[in-house]
């Protein structure tokens, strides 16, 4: 069986142009979606990282500044705190 001018016409359009616009938008924005929580999941570890031990560094230099011992801790605590809070916002932020 033959195929029909219509169809032929169209096979032909399709595999000239190949995919429309749309499609090619919408593939577009799905590999820049996945990139983004790419970046987004591989931030997590840096940040609980980050916050104690910034904690540590500051608060030991003020100990030695000032002659003290607590303050050591209580920036490390500080720098936790700072981080899972951070850490919180990220995953709130995957899950949209």
């Amino acid at each position: 069986m033959l195929p029909r001018k219509g169809e032929d016409d169209l096979f032909e359009l399709k595999n000239k142009y190949g995919n429309s616009d749309k499609e090619k938008r919408s593939t577009h924005m799905d590999s820049a979606h996945y990139i983004r929580l790419t970046g987004l999941g591989m931030t997590i570890p840096f940040a609980f990282l980050a916050g104690p031990l910034l904690g540590y560094f500051v608060g030991t230099w003020l100990d030695g500044r000032y002659g003290t011992g607590w303050i050591t801790g209580v920036a490390v605590v500080l720098g936790l705190v700072g981080s899972i809070r951070l850490v919180i916002s990220l995953v709130q932020q995957l899950q949209k």
